[in-house]
């Protein structure tokens, strides 16, 4: 099960507290939307023709420029790029979906260095207001327990 910022009652269920309407609730859903946007550009086989507008923003571009006029896709494609990397620093091909645990382990290992993880929420970057999040609710940090990094599987 892929971890979340919020509380979770018995059975799995959300607790629907701690969800307001101020800023901090608002920022700390936002940086969950970021974690879920990365984790499923780990996961999926082919790059997405039309990314998240979550890709928008997230480097500071010239005006007029090719990177301005296709700033969402090319920085959907730089974190695709870091976030499917395995711990050797090889990358997986596209075309080849990521699963389990695998996914888990290189969304974790991967996702601080995203640009996605470094969007600005209110005042703080998404990251840290994950982490945060997860110190105040008494949760495990982003260290997996795998003690060792995932080997790539030998065709």
């Amino acid at each position: 099960m892929s971890k979340t910022v919020y509380r979770h009652e018995k059975g799995g269920l959300r607790s629907l507290s701690q969800r307001g309407t101020d800023n901090v609730s608002k920022s700390l859903s936002m940086a969950e939307e970021m974690a879920t946007t990365a984790e499923a550009t780990v996961r999926v086989k082919k790059p997405s023709a039309r990314p998240s507008s979550y890709f928008l923003g997230l480097v500071k571009v010239e005006p007029y420029t090719e990177r301005w006029k296709r700033e969402k896709e090319m920085n959907y494609h730089d974190d695709r790029k870091t976030l499917r990397t395995y711990a050797d620093g090889s990358g997986v091909p596209d075309g080849r979906s990521i699963k389990g645990n695998n996914a888990i382990a290189m969304f974790e290992r991967n996702y601080p260095r995203s640009l996605l993880s470094r969007r600005e929420l209110g005042g703080s970057t998404a990251i840290n207001i994950s982490k945060e999040a997860l110190k105040s609710n008494g949760r495990r940090g982003s260290k997996s327990k795998r003690k060792r990094p995932i080997a790539r599987k030998a065709r």
